[in-house]
């Protein structure tokens, strides 16, 4: 595999030199490559931006570029982003944008990372292609003559891929929680299990979850003992119509002693309309969506409309924009539920998020939510204790909720930030990969 990698490495140098020099003109010779003035003061000036926890990993693995600390500073940016893939793994988008003399000279690479990865086979592979994306921008400045490459897999010719599972994919999961001192326990935990297949054409998905939260505690004058326990059964179906639009189904069981639910029976029907291809998704997403969900209703205890069970129709609109730029991310989801059989009871939920480069070192953080509620029938008429009011055991009636996070940070200083030094980082671990280029880096300037 690293042969095949470094054989793509050597052709984008070539190719890239080639297609640079005949898109800038009357200038092409500007951006040859000078094989002899390449000084250590001319290293390419890079701003990554989407691995926060890899960042000294890759300075370390790519020692020979200077990493500014605002990508204003840089000739070129890295910006990466991250999906979630139908088998579990996860999906990265590179995009290289190029500034000063490589502006407009942009590109994009994508990298799957394998369900059954460590984090450490992510890592790398990640670096590996972070190297190859930037290997037009290294040729084109000067640096190309300091790399060697070689074609590592000998393996003579590529074997068919064969899926016996069919696009199928099954995941268990137990996350137990158990904390207890003097005064008390506290027990919590879900088990999850699901089966997914995820295709162009079709998404299906099947989900069960169960959630329990347990607390005891004693006081001198207070014993106190709750249980939370919530059950989800979902499943979905989802058929890709054409770049636009999709159509889904929905069906679905829920259970939960926090908002007085003994059994809800869901079943919903509805249609997704994306402004954009959905190939883009990975730069923006617009997304209309409408559902038709009838469901049908036991509630634990008696409700403030004096209900034990019920039938209701709900229609559900949502609409969802996110964007990836260099200035930063942006999302902003809004959605819209009422009540067909009960028309004056609805609720609006509005939520947004958004990281923004102000200025050279000015960043940005906005998160927020809104809730407007006018549909809470499944409220218990009877009374709760002052522990589950203050404990939040149990839903309480209200009319709305809201939730804001500001954000802001200035750095400011030396333009260059190459070093890692990990003297005094408590619990930080040296991974032996990154002594050892650190070691062969300073061998070699001996």
């Amino acid at each position: 595999m690293k042969k095949m990698q470094t054989l793509l490495l050597s052709i984008l140098i070539i190719s890239a030199t080639k297609s640079f020099a005949q898109t800038s003109g009357t200038d092409s010779t500007s951006h040859s490559i000078n094989t002899d003035s390449t000084l250590h003061s001319s290293y390419l000036k890079i701003f990554i931006d989407g691995i926060p926890d890899w960042q000294d990993y890759v300075k370390v693995k790519m020692w020979y570029a200077d990493y500014v600390r605002d990508p204003k500073l840089s000739q070129v940016q890295v910006v990466i982003s991250l999906q979630p893939t139908a088998s579990g793994g996860q999906r990265y988008s590179l995009f290289f944008l190029g500034r000063e003399r490589f502006d407009g000279k942009n590109d994009t690479l994508s990298y799957t990372a394998a369900l059954e990865n460590t984090k450490r086979q992510t890592r790398d592979e990640l670096t590996n292609v972070i190297m190859m994306g930037l290997m037009p921008y290294f040729a084109l400045n000067g640096q190309g003559k300091y790399f060697g490459f070689e074609y590592t897999d000998m393996q003579q010719r590529a074997q068919k891929s064969f899926d016996k599972w069919n696009y199928w994919i099954f995941t268990l999961e137990v996350n137990p929680d158990i904390a207890v001192d003097a005064s008390g326990t506290g027990i919590a935990g879900d088990a999850v299990v699901s089966a997914a297949r995820v295709t162009d054409d079709w998404k299906i998905r099947f989900t069960g979850d169960a959630i329990i939260d347990y607390n005891s505690f004693k006081t001198d004058t207070l014993t106190y003992k709750s249980t939370e326990l919530i059950k989800l059964l979902n499943s979905l179906v989802v058929k890709s119509v054409n770049d636009h639009w999709s159509l889904g189904a929905e069906a679905g069981y829920y259970s939960s002693s926090f908002s007085n639910i003994s059994s809800q029976f869901q079943a919903a029907v509805g249609g997704e309309y994306d402004l954009f291809p959905y190939n883009q998704s990975v730069n923006h997403l617009l997304t209309f969506r409408y559902r038709l969900q009838p469901f049908y209703t036991l509630y634990n205890d008696t409700t403030i409309y004096n209900k034990t069970g019920e039938f209701l129709l709900n229609h559900i609109f949502d609409a969802t924009y996110t964007r990836v730029e260099r200035w930063g991310n942006f999302i902003f989801d809004f959605t819209a539920k009422e009540y067909v059989n009960h028309p004056d009871q609805f609720r609006l939920d509005i939520v947004g998020a958004i990281e923004v480069r102000l200025a050279q070192g000015l960043f940005l953080n906005l998160l927020g939510n809104y809730s407007y509620i006018r549909n809470q029938r499944d409220i218990s008429n009877v009374g709760l204790s002052p522990e589950e009011i203050v404990l939040q055991h149990r839903e309480l009636q209200t009319n709305y909720s809201y939730g804001l996070t500001v954000g802001i940070s200035y750095t400011f200083g030396a333009i260059y930030n190459n070093i890692v030094n990990p003297r005094y980082e408590s619990g930080i671990i040296i991974d032996p990969e990154i002594a050892n280029i650190l070691n062969l880096n300073l061998l070699g300037q001996k």
